[in-house]
């Protein structure tokens, strides 16, 4: 089963956030646990690009979450893709862009939700 995970909230909302982090370390143990589980990639638009800034670690919480982002990625292995209009819209410089995310577009998140079994939206 293949999944894509898509990110919505902005980091500042930690509450959130942690539910979303637990429910991904479960999942992660699901997909190492059956070869036939996968998550395609991990999608983050609207207000949640901004966790995908070099920005977020001037606030401890902010960057520990993304370096829990980033552990999730390898143990996915997986892409952080950003939307390059939310990140725009953001008013983010692309040089902030952490190198661990991949700017991403409208046609990526189309294709990944056709071949998904399970789109999973926070």
């Amino acid at each position: 089963m293949n999944y894509l995970i898509i990110l919505r909230q902005p980091v500042c909302a930690i509450d959130t956030y942690e539910i979303e982090l637990n429910f991904l370390q479960k999942l992660a143990v699901l997909v190492n646990e059956n070869s036939c589980e996968k998550v395609q990639a991990i999608f983050f638009t609207d207000r949640a690009v901004t966790i995908s800034s070099d920005d977020v670690a001037v606030i401890p919480q902010h960057k520990a979450i993304q370096e829990k982002l980033i552990e999730l990625k390898d143990k996915f292995q997986c892409e952080l893709l950003v939307c390059g209009r939310a990140f725009k819209n953001a008013a983010i410089s692309s040089e902030k862009l952490n190198s661990n995310f991949t700017l991403s577009g409208n046609f990526e998140l189309s294709s990944m939700i056709a071949t998904a079994d399970r789109v999973i939206e926070f």
